[in-house]
């Protein structure tokens, strides 16, 4: 299940992005190593757009699903960034969330809650590239 999300900044340089739904349950860690395995990462949410495509694949397959985003010192990304105090950055928490639990899922809703990293369940992987886009008529090859 995977639906390819393009951003392009005219001509220039562009980055192709790719969401996977897997359905296969595993906990976050057998989650984000299996994203890896395939040159990828478990699935950040940056904005509004990101979230609809993803909850866009959930109502076709799964109801509940892992996001690359887990508590460690304060919640940060899978892939390196971290959400810091004060910067600007894309939440989607229900109602009485985060609770205690250090790993983050994503429902129907597309609404979040803090998840037992140990629980099993489906999860969204991503690989990115980049591109030069040499003319406005031009375009990235998909993945």
């Amino acid at each position: 299940f995977n639906r390819p999300l393009i951003f392009t900044v005219s001509h220039g340089m562009s980055v192709v992005i790719q969401y996977y739904l897997i359905n296969s349950s595993k906990t976050w860690l057998e989650a984000q190593q299996h994203c890896r395995r395939a040159q990828g990462d478990l699935a950040s949410v940056s904005d509004m757009q990101d979230l609809k495509e993803l909850a866009g694949l959930l109502k076709d397959n799964s109801r509940v699903a892992f996001l690359g985003l887990r508590r460690e010192w304060g919640w940060s990304v899978s892939d390196g960034d971290d959400y810091r105090e004060g910067e600007p950055v894309y939440w989607n928490w229900a109602d009485n969330e985060p609770s205690q639990q250090d790993c983050v899922s994503v429902g129907l809703s597309g609404k979040w809650f803090a998840t037992n990293c140990s629980t099993t369940l489906s999860f969204f992987c991503y690989n990115d590239k980049y591109c030069v886009i040499p003319s406005p008529k031009a375009s990235c090859p998909l993945l």
